[in-house]
């Protein structure tokens, strides 16, 4: 298996396979691939958010592992967002159909549908929960070089930022988990740029402070 690695504050990274299938790498993002698919079956390992445009062949099944589960599809369109400190990882399909697999559990997603795997604790592995994304460009507002947030909670959008731009951002334990950021921020701007943006949001109420080496996020 060859391993490619997209490193925190990377662009937004597009590889082709061997069956001439396309995946974008988001930054902080690795993905496991053979160079030529062999057997019966094509079969990928992603840490981190990638974009899939799968070639479709009935006869060898894609196949994304992920975490403690697995993502099967034909051809179709879909995004995985499953970063080793997130929670949550998601599974967004855009069109065609893929079926998700975690432990005794498959469910079968349709297109504008989101499957929600929740880590809760490190070794524990939760429900799939399937959910309707109603607008599926908030999910892949990275690919086109922008941030896009609907009411996403202060400490995602600070683990997101840290990605992109590699720099270390914590958050005070006073501010509350319900925090919520909504906005569309362009991936070239400064990271600074973005934050007085986020700043800027009165409802949200809080500040940041850069030492140069952390930048730290209070009320």
């Amino acid at each position: 298996m060859s391993t490619y690695t997209n490193p925190k504050g990377g662009d937004q990274k597009e590889l082709i396979l061997a069956d001439g299938s396309k995946v974008w790498l988001n930054a902080a993002s690795t993905l496991k691939f053979p160079s030529d698919f062999k057997g019966s079956e094509r079969v990928v390992e992603l840490s981190g958010e990638g974009f899939f445009e799968v070639t479709n062949d009935v006869a060898k099944p894609f196949r994304v592992k992920i975490k403690d589960a697995a993502v099967e599809v034909l051809g179709t369109h879909f995004n995985i967002k499953a970063y080793e400190d997130e929670r949550i990882s998601r599974t967004t399909l855009v069109d065609g159909s893929v079926r998700m697999e975690s432990g005794s559990q498959r469910v079968v997603l349709k297109p504008g549908e989101q499957a929600e795997i929740p880590y809760p604790s490190p070794g524990v592995t939760g429900n799939i929960k399937v959910v309707p994304v109603g607008n599926t460009d908030v999910v892949l507002a990275w690919k086109n070089g922008f941030f896009q947030f609907d009411g996403e909670d202060v400490r995602s959008v600070m683990r997101e930022l840290s990605r992109a731009y590699n720099v270390d951002i914590k958050v005070d334990p006073n501010v509350p988990e319900d925090k919520g950021i909504t906005g569309i921020f362009k991936r070239e701007e400064s990271l600074e740029s973005n934050l007085k943006l986020i700043e800027h949001i009165k409802s949200l109420g809080i500040h940041f402070h850069d030492n140069g080496k952390i930048v730290r996020v209070t009320l």
